[in-house]
């Protein structure tokens, strides 16, 4: 019988472990359930940053994109300019060598020729008087178009827009 007891006993204490490993584990449980919220709202308020970064990134992607070809066609505007510029000044160039040049070959004839002389001074009052005639012109705005015709249909009254 005091086999038994102890064997009761034992018994007890296993059931009384066995109850403990089941409380302390409950307990641990009911311990764990706050900081694993935490850990879970943490956890996608990160997922929610994260999301919002790669939108930004997205974005400024775009707008790099955007940019580039923004560059590439000024790039591309500013050498055509440039080039332009470039055959401008050789044109000027090729101008100034030839105006030279004819103004040396007249230069030479008025010394030899006293004919040529006067007509040269006729042809250079010419000049004077057109580059006179061209500072004193009218504007195009201040002019008026009109046309004459005894035909109703073509008759224009004179509009003020600019042509």
């Amino acid at each position: 019988m005091e086999e038994e007891i102890w064997g009761y006993i034992a018994l007890a204490i296993v059931i009384a472990g066995i109850a403990a490993v089941i409380i302390g584990a409950a307990m641990s449980m009911k311990g764990i359930k706050g900081p694993m919220k935490e850990m879970k709202k943490s956890a996608d308020d990160m997922k929610e940053r994260m999301q919002r970064f790669q939108e930004e990134t997205t974005a400024l992607q775009h707008n790099v994109k955007e940019l580039q070809e923004d560059i590439q066609q000024k790039t591309t505007a500013i050498s055509t300019l440039t080039s332009s510029a470039k055959g401008m000044k050789n044109s000027i160039m090729d101008m100034n060598s030839t105006v030279r040049a004819i103004t040396g070959h007249v230069a030479d004839r008025v010394d030899r020729d006293p004919a040529y002389r006067e007509e040269t001074v006729r042809m250079t009052d010419m000049a004077i008087g057109f580059m006179e005639m061209w500072k004193h012109r009218e504007s195009p705005e201040s002019r008026t178009r009109v046309i004459y015709s005894t035909d109703p249909a073509v008759r224009q009254e004179p509009d003020d827009s600019p042509r």
